[in-house]
């Protein structure tokens, strides 16, 4: 009977411990992807609850809070919401006239639907006031006056030591127990499992969540085959959205790789080698004066056109921006982002600059990609990415993530000293 309790009352503490140690109640939610990625590092979520998540409180429209967890997707006309006792995750039926979930959803995305951090009850629940009253004293307790004798006394104050002793010695094994459990010590996890499935399951719990996580991080040891089934489903939907994620971003900097050979391409076609020479030496004293040296040794050692390719990109933009008459700044000038309704070449070389700058800061959220990529290639066709023969060149790829540093915006070298 007391390994019962002991049981019973480590599956409590556990309970609570797992379901609410990281819960911090918030006064909003992160609005948009970004914010939702900027709270998740400083929550720092990891181990068994590596997923963060901040929703409203179920039951109490308006209070919001935040806590790390493990989750799948969230059914469709359902809001994420931490549940009202235990604060873990949880789902219930969004009831609003409009903003609801109308698919699926991982609750990473709940920022999407707004209408889930408000009152998405229909209306708004009536909560229920509770009503303290005092209660009446024992008749024959010692605050009415009464004394049985001294040495019935005694004997309840030995009883009151002994009780108190008693649940000390309970609290520190239940502590203790926690500790072990949590870290595993001597496998005491594993050996608890059992009995905490079987103390769940009576009190109607039956195969939780937790109960799912917990078999998962054992190795799925006594797993129902259609709970494995539906484990090994959530694990190759997740791989696959890992998959085709990471295909994306391959694409897109494969795209801005070959964009950042357009421009040498426009310098080779708009600026002769002569006509290069001349401005270095008209331009020299400002040269100098806004050219590293390295910077100034680059560009005297073109020769022929072909040279071309191996400057380094903030000459070939500047050269772009400075001595190229056909190539028109952008309309708010060199060195801020055109509109999306400009699409001028020299526009599109601001924006190749802009993307290849974000790339620096590993951002790859490039709107205007597509679009510029298309652009380029209508006009100055494939003989930049492919060359003369048609032919992909290889070489210029290597240490691609290597040459991660900014373009700066134009070089001022328009007047000679």
């Amino acid at each position: 009977m007391a390994s019962c309790v002991f049981v019973v009352v480590l599956i409590f503490t556990l309970r609570l411990s797992e379901a609410a140690q990281d819960f911090t109640p918030v006064s909003a939610c992160p609005p948009d992807a970004d914010s939702w990625k900027s709270e998740a590092s400083k929550k720092n979520c990891r181990g068994d609850t590596p997923d963060y998540l901040c929703a409203a409180i179920e039951n109490e429209p308006g209070n919001l809070g935040e806590i790390c967890t493990k989750y799948g997707l969230t059914p469709a006309m359902k809001c994420a919401v931490l549940n009202q006792q235990t604060k873990n995750l949880d789902s219930v039926d969004c009831k609003a006239p409009s903003g609801c979930p109308q698919s699926p959803y991982n609750p990473s995305e709940l920022w999407n639907h707004k209408i889930c951090y408000r009152d998405f009850y229909g209306t708004t629940p009536t909560i229920a006031v509770t009503i303290e009253t005092t209660a009446k004293p024992l008749l024959d307790s010692p605050l009415n006056g009464t004394n049985n004798g001294s040495d019935e006394s005694g004997s309840g104050t030995g009883a009151a030591v002994a009780v108190i002793v008693v649940l000390l010695i309970i609290c520190i094994a239940v502590v203790v127990a926690v500790v072990f459990y949590k870290r595993n010590q001597f496998g005491f996890r594993k050996i608890m499992q059992p009995h905490i499935r079987d103390i769940t399951k009576l009190f109607g719990r039956g195969d939780s969540q937790q109960d799912v996580e917990n078999q998962q991080s054992e190795g799925g040891e006594n797993q129902d085959p259609e709970q494995k089934s539906l484990l090994k489903g959530d694990e190759s939907e997740k791989i696959k959205e890992e998959s085709q994620k990471k295909k994306d971003e391959e694409q897109k900097i494969r795209k801005l790789k070959e964009l950042l050979r357009y421009p040498v391409h426009i310098l080779k076609k708009e600026l002769d080698v002569k006509d290069l020479k001349e401005n270095t030496v008209i331009y020299s004293k400002s040269i100098k004066a806004h050219f590293t040296a390295p910077l100034i040794s680059n560009l005297q050692s073109v020769q022929i056109l072909d040279d071309y390719s191996r400057l380094d990109m903030t000459v070939v933009f500047t050269l772009l921006q400075s001595f190229c008459e056909n190539i028109k700044p952008p309309k708010k000038g060199w060195g801020y982002e055109p509109p999306s309704d400009e699409i001028t070449t020299g526009a599109d070389i601001e924006r190749i600059r802009l993307l290849w700058n974000k790339f620096c800061d590993d951002d790859l959220q490039f709107p205007q990609l597509d679009d510029v990529y298309k652009r380029m290639k209508e006009k100055y066709g494939t003989e930049a990415v492919l060359g003369d023969d048609g032919v992909q060149t290889h070489g210029e790829e290597e240490g691609f993530e290597e040459m991660k540093e900014k373009i700066p915006s134009k070089i001022h070298i328009l007047h000679p000293y």
